[in-house]
């Protein structure tokens, strides 16, 4: 019963000291960009994710909507996946109210952008709270796009 109540009180309060003993996982922020209006067609997309307007990482996609898909990062940390609307990523590192962009060309120079924060999102590893990065947008074609 103590364990319980100790493991409440480090729920409810989340002191620093409750992480120490937590099976968390590493740092992480979540990406979800979905498009405003219709889908990506098959084809070679170039995918740019940028943080605080720094250059994270640049993707290459070959996207046929099938499991035979291929995105690969310039940064092997980095995981994209692209589907019929959306865009996903995984970037090693939390950095909470950081700002998010993404940019999407295809092969005929349209373009896609999107933005988003980052926000804290927590979770539960067993009995321990534990926080990660999570950012949600949409992506709109751009104009010369």
């Amino acid at each position: 019963m103590r364990f319980r109540a100790f493991t409440l009180t480090c729920l409810l309060l989340l002191p620093a000291s409750c992480k120490d003993d937590c099976d968390c996982l590493p740092d992480r922020t979540i990406l979800s960009f979905t498009l405003a209006d219709g889908e990506f067609a098959a084809g070679s997309y170039t995918v740019e994710l940028r943080v605080d307007g720094e250059l994270r990482a640049t993707c290459s996609s070959v996207f046929a909507d099938s499991p035979q898909d291929q995105v690969s990062c310039d940064d092997p940390a980095v995981e994209v996946d692209q589907g019929r609307a959306r865009i996903s990523a995984e970037l090693p590192e939390f950095d909470e109210g950081a700002s998010i962009s993404v940019e999407l060309r295809d092969e005929q120079s349209a373009a896609w952008a999107g933005s988003a924060m980052v926000e804290a999102q927590g979770y539960s590893a067993w009995t321990c709270a534990c926080w990660q990065g999570m950012a949600e947008g949409e992506l709109a074609l751009s104009a010369g796009g």
